[in-house]
């Protein structure tokens, strides 16, 4: 078995090699921390290989292209030993939450056949910063990596800071779902001290008049319902309605 502290200088790139903390051990001992190590390295080759990482890149007219975006990202999952296993693009307005390319992506996410999405940079993913929230929070739930390589943005298990980023960003996207809130029960308050009625229209009411004739021609609540096609229970809220307004006059 080895000892931490050769299993820590097992894992020191051969680069750094000269600045770690020398371990006296016989050349069986040594043999033994060079196989964990070459071991350990093939081991991060292989599951860099086997995840499934997609490309997305979009560009908001025709008249722009994904080159730019795409060679980056691909040169970006080439260094990182990743085999990319499609590239998703869009030619669409980011005010779209709906677009071809990402309802494809995310339905690959919830199929679970993604384990990272690469991206240019957030803007180009997320329609506002409540649409990114929900994509977050979605790629969180399935334990998709999201990796935006210009904003230094890596939530994969390798980087230790990916659980700090992931929890900034769904802070901030939680703070603007506050405010908009805010802002819309500010506007519902501010309508009903006008005297605005709120809601959609009583489809009911706006059938009164003509409940009130059908009264008035001698109908029960039976054969207002059949006329006005509704149900028992609102032909009889309007047959009272109409009388009752009958009686009033």
């Amino acid at each position: 078995m080895l000892t931490r502290a050769e299993i820590a200088v097992s894992k020191i790139p051969p680069s750094k090699a000269h600045t770690s903390v020398s371990v006296k051990r016989s050349p069986q001992r040594a043999f033994k921390i060079q196989m964990f190590a070459e071991s350990n390295q093939s081991a991060c080759r292989v599951f860099a290989s086997c995840m499934n990482t997609y490309i997305y890149a979009r560009v908001s007219t025709e008249r722009q292209t994904h080159d730019s975006q795409l060679l980056e990202l691909r040169d970006y999952c080439q260094r990182r030993g990743w085999t990319v296993q499609k590239e998703i693009v869009d030619t669409a307005s980011g005010s779209k939450a709906s677009r071809a390319g990402l309802d494809e992506l995310m339905k690959l996410v919830r199929a679970g056949r993604v384990n990272a999405i690469v991206c240019f940079k957030l803007d180009r993913l997320g329609r506002s910063l409540a649409h990114l929230a929900q994509l977050i929070g979605e790629l969180t739930r399935q334990r998709v990596a999201l990796v935006i390589p210009s904003q230094g943005i890596d939530t994969t298990s390798s980087n230790p800071a990916a659980q700090l980023q992931l929890n900034i960003l769904c802070a901030v996207a939680e703070f603007e779902r506050e405010v908009i809130r805010e802002r819309v029960n500010a506007g519902l308050a501010a309508a009903r001290a006008r005297g605005k009625r709120l809601g959609a229209p009583n489809r009911i009411n706006a059938m009164l008049p003509k409940a009130t004739e059908l009264v008035r021609a001698g109908n029960g609540i039976a054969a207002v319902g059949r006329e006005l096609g509704i149900s028992l229970g609102s032909a009889w809220k309007l047959v009272r309605t109409a009388r009752m307004e009958a009686t009033t006059r």
